[in-house]
């Protein structure tokens, strides 16, 4: 549960980024999903030594991979935010 609203809350972190065009905000994002690709191993690591059922295994697994997702888009978002405020500073506003 823990993973799934921090990788809810960085998601909302890389959009809030984006939309106040925030340089700093979009650079925090990739260390802060950094923090989390150890504590997703951990997490598999543990779905597959327990002796689960293996429905429940998969249905844990997909429960995974979606949250690995929206970290994913977080990164992209943050990325995008990160080249368009650099584009801003460059190229003065017309």
């Amino acid at each position: 549960m823990e993973f799934s609203f921090s990788a809810h809350q960085i998601f909302e972190d890389s959009l809030r980024a984006m939309f106040k065009r925030s340089y700093e905000g979009a650079d925090k994002i990739f260390s802060r999903i950094r923090e989390y690709g150890g504590i997703e191993k951990d997490i598999a690591t543990m779905i597959f030594t327990k002796k689960l059922d293996p429905n429940l295994a998969s249905v844990l697994r997909l429960i995974l991979d979606t949250l690995r997702s929206i970290l994913e888009y977080s990164r992209n978002i943050a990325e995008v935010t990160l080249n368009r405020t650099i584009e801003e500073i460059i190229s003065p506003v017309s």
